[in-house]
């Protein structure tokens, strides 16, 4: 992966958190087949922690989770480049 050194990936999706996807799922049926301001050509799909924290660690970045809402289970993935080990770390800054 073309990265600088401290570069940042920034990743934001839908994960599966305490059945709180349930919620992610129908906001995102809605804005896709209701109203349409986003467009979806297939089914809807929603990242795995797992896969982000091993795609992390196979191209050596930190990770980082933090968390957007008590409703939904829309999370901020952050993944910086580092020249050591990648570590893992998750926030919860849950928004009111």
């Amino acid at each position: 992966m073309l990265l600088h050194p401290n570069g940042i990936l920034f990743i934001r999706d839908a994960v599966d958190l305490d059945g709180r996807i349930k919620n992610t799922e129908r906001t995102e049926q809605l804005s896709t087949k209701f109203f349409k301001f986003n467009k979806a050509e297939h089914q809807l799909e929603f990242l795995e922690i797992a896969a982000i924290k091993t795609f992390a660690e196979q191209q050596q970045m930190s990770f980082e989770m933090v968390e957007h809402s008590k409703t939904t289970s829309n999370v901020l993935f952050v993944l910086r480049k580092m020249e050591n080990k990648s570590k893992h770390t998750i926030l919860s800054s849950l928004a009111g």
